[in-house]
């Protein structure tokens, strides 16, 4: 019956990580040890940076996380129009870029903080402002936020 229930919850966040444009995994989360923060960019209702990949794809590889919560990272998100590297995501496939951090380290936050206020970030090119004369507003996403579903038994809660 644990199996079962464990395959089910397992199967449960799994498909809403997949249907939301940003998400975590793995999933329930251990505070302390690395994961991974994927977003979507595709599944993003603000079409600023969508349509700027789309456009140009020459700047693919230029995409960045801006984040500020549960605090602002410890190496700093740069400045808006100069995004710092330590923030640069990997693109995964098509429009499904990720970055893998240890969540307390990263935010220089306890557990707590992490799982009462989630995750909030965007995704945004090197330079947020609108690209070229293509007219699409920002080069970023809307404001994304990860609930996270912590491991209690892995931090020792249980």
């Amino acid at each position: 019956m644990k199996k079962i229930l464990s395959f089910v919850t397992m199967m449960i966040t799994a498909s809403l990580a997949w249907s939301q444009a940003a998400f975590v995994l793995p999933s329930p989360t251990n505070a302390n040890d690395s994961v991974t923060i994927y977003i979507d960019i595709s599944k993003s209702t603000s079409n600023g940076l969508k349509h700027m990949l789309e456009a140009h794809p020459e700047v693919k590889d230029e995409v960045y996380m801006w984040t500020w919560s549960p605090a602002g990272p410890a190496c700093g998100n740069g400045e808006w129009g100069n995004s710092n590297e330590c923030m640069k995501l990997k693109r995964v496939s098509g429009m499904i870029y990720s970055i893998k951090i240890v969540p307390t380290s990263f935010y220089n936050c306890t557990p707590l903080d992490l799982y009462s206020k989630g995750i909030s970030c965007l995704a945004k090119l090197d330079n947020g402002n609108a690209f070229g004369s293509d007219g699409v507003g920002e080069a970023k996403t809307e404001d994304l936020r990860v609930d996270i579903l912590p491991a209690l038994c892995a931090d020792k809660f249980c």
